[in-house]
């Protein structure tokens, strides 16, 4: 029962974060020039991946296959939900998108 309460945890965390972004995002002109706007989406955007790859994991573990790196772990997790290649490469790229942002590489934020 746990680990259902912890699944529902994240999905309800995922939802939230997009709905965040979704009514926040604003316009490209704001993005740009309002850097506490843009550091909040872009915190907003870490956390949603995190919970993706957060799921992965879990999903991992509870099919008990070895939990790994994020990257090996979203391919674990789109061959259990069946998912096509384009999905599955665009999770992977917001994963590097939200490694470039939390470590702030070439100054992007």
């Amino acid at each position: 029962m746990r680990r259902k309460q912890r699944y529902n945890q994240k999905l309800a965390e995922l939802e939230d974060r997009i709905e965040f972004i979704t009514a926040n995002l604003g316009t490209k002109k704001t993005f740009q020039q309002n850097r506490l706007h843009s550091k909040g989406i872009y915190k907003e955007y870490q956390e949603l991946v995190e919970s993706i790859t957060d799921l992965a994991a879990m999903t991992a573990k509870d099919q008990n296959k070895i939990v790994e790196d994020d990257y090996s772990n979203l391919d674990k997790l789109a061959t259990t939900l069946h998912l096509n290649t384009e999905h599955t490469i665009q999770l992977k790229k917001a994963n590097g998108l939200r490694n470039i942002l939390v470590h702030e590489y070439n100054g992007i934020i």
